[in-house]
């Protein structure tokens, strides 16, 4: 069965990959206008660094994790 359903999805993937690039190149977007802003906004600071935190902890307990120094297979 996978080997009827890789090549399939591989024949459906190519006709639109060639109507992609056939297709003409529209006119670009209107530009839109900014307007001013009152206030700047208070998310930016407080919420990089605590995702900076989390991702550095998701690291350090991966390498963690790989490196447990087990290396023993688990099935008999």
């Amino acid at each position: 069965m996978r080997k009827l359903l890789i090549p399939l999805a591989l024949a459906a993937l190519v006709p639109a990959q060639v109507a992609v690039a056939a297709a003409p190149i529209s006119a670009p977007a209107p530009v839109r206008a900014s307007s001013a802003t009152s206030g700047s906004s208070n998310l930016s600071g407080g919420l990089s660094i605590i995702f900076a935190i989390i991702a550095g902890i998701a690291v350090i307990t991966t390498v963690v994790i790989v490196a447990d120094g087990n290396d023993s297979p688990n099935s008999p």
